[in-house]
């Protein structure tokens, strides 16, 4: 009968609405840690903020450690991911801030820190200076807060090294007796590894005539000579001078005399013996 079908029908819908659901399980939450910054570059003693986030668990608290370094080269992180770089950083190397999470320690997530090592330059490694010459060398320093330097002179013995002063103010010394080379360093006072040099070629004095002789002059007639002076940074120039013992009517005169030229007038007569020696004296260093 309809009835009866009816009857079927719904209990047949109830018989499957009482059958076990073969929908599965929703998969658990997974679970992410990350750092932030990703990654830094750090000079000695400077810090560095970490930030640890979790995804996935309401559980978020994390431990802080570090990796690949050994001892005071690492650098400390506190409890809440704030690294500080080591006071000295004798080579750059990279550390690694990790953050574990303490509810599921295979959960990890780390930064780099690049250490920065303290580095000194110079802006000139070679200077070529005479007597009682002066030069400013100025140097850089990079990888530290403090960029105190300590300025020397070396390979060289005594008054030859000239001096430099705690600014970089290199002085020659007031005689240069031959060409010597003088060493100036700068070193860093935070971490004294660290220096930069520059060489300092010093020149002595060189006087040169010309015509440089001998010379073919006849009496009563005149030849003009001029001096080259290297080195002599002062300009001092020259003094023209003859023999000691010379007179007008043995050796001559001189005339016309500048601190770069002369004019020579031989004298009436040729003398005995007939060679005269003009010479050119440096003022600075004769």
């Amino acid at each position: 009968t309809v009835y009866a079908l009816f009857s079927a029908i719904l209990l047949l819908l109830m018989l499957s609405g009482c059958g076990g659901s073969s929908a599965s399980s929703p998969p658990p939450p997974v679970i992410t840690v990350s750092v932030s910054p990703g990654s830094v570059q750090l000079i000695a003693s400077a810090t560095q903020q970490f930030t640890a986030t979790v995804t996935g668990t309401t559980s978020t608290a994390v431990a802080w450690s570090l990796s690949g370094c050994t001892g005071s080269a690492c650098g400390t992180v506190d409890t809440n991911g704030l690294y500080t770089a080591p006071p000295l950083i004798p080579s750059a190397a990279t550390v690694n801030v990790v953050a574990t999470l303490q509810a599921d320690t295979s959960k990890t997530a780390q930064a780099k820190v690049n250490q920065v090592p303290v580095f000194v330059s110079l802006s000139e490694t070679d200077v070529n200076l005479g007597a009682s010459d002066s030069h400013q060398f100025t140097a850089t320093v990079t990888g530290s807060t403090n960029t105190a330097l300590t300025w020397s002179a070396s390979t060289c013995s005594l008054s030859a090294c000239g001096s430099v002063s705690s600014a970089g103010l290199y002085m020659s010394p007031a005689s240069v007796p031959s060409a010597v080379d003088v060493t100036v360093t700068a070193t860093s006072q935070a971490d004294p590894t660290k220096s930069a040099s520059a060489k300092v070629h010093l020149q002595p004095i060189v006087v040169s005539i010309s015509p440089a002789g001998p010379v073919n002059v006849m009496i009563k007639t005149t030849q003009d000579f001029t001096a080259k002076v290297q080195y002599d940074l002062s300009n001092a120039g020259i003094i023209w001078s003859l023999g000691a013992t010379c007179t007008p009517t043995t050796c001559g005169t001189l005339s016309n005399v500048t601190n770069t030229s002369v004019t020579y007038t031989a004298p009436a007569t040729v003398p005995n013996p007939a060679t005269i020696t003009v010479t050119a004296t440096s003022v600075a260093d004769p």
